[in-house]
């Protein structure tokens, strides 16, 4: 952990532990979500015509408690998008999105660090 990470942060794999599920790493941030109260628009994720499986909530992510609560790989990003004022999450490794219901993964918003 380099030494300006808060160390209570807690620490998103690159990749799912378990060998059966290619999303479990992210099951942290989908609990963190339903606990704050966002209502979950499915029991998993969905995939599309494409191969992105997408995660959906009824009400925009917080992006800044997101990022304020984990610490995440190169290849998950929190990207704010202005469609609904919220965040999504991307793990671009896997062609995993966390989103509220509406969000466009194809938005012109650049993800942040």
């Amino acid at each position: 952990m380099p030494y300006f990470m808060d160390a209570s942060l807690i620490q998103i794999p690159e990749s799912s532990p378990d060998p059966g599920s290619v999303d479990a790493h992210l099951r942290p941030i989908i609990d963190f979500l339903i606990a704050r109260g966002n209502q979950p628009l499915s029991q998993g994720f969905n995939k599309d015509k494409w191969g992105l499986r997408s995660f959906s909530f009824k009400k925009p992510l917080p992006a800044e408690l997101i990022r304020r609560k984990f610490s995440f790989p190169e290849n998950i990003k929190v990207a704010e998008y202005n469609t609904y004022g919220g965040a999504v999450v991307v793990d671009m490794k896997h062609a995993l999105i966390i989103r509220q219901e509406g969000e466009s993964h194809f938005s012109e918003a650049a993800p942040t660090p």
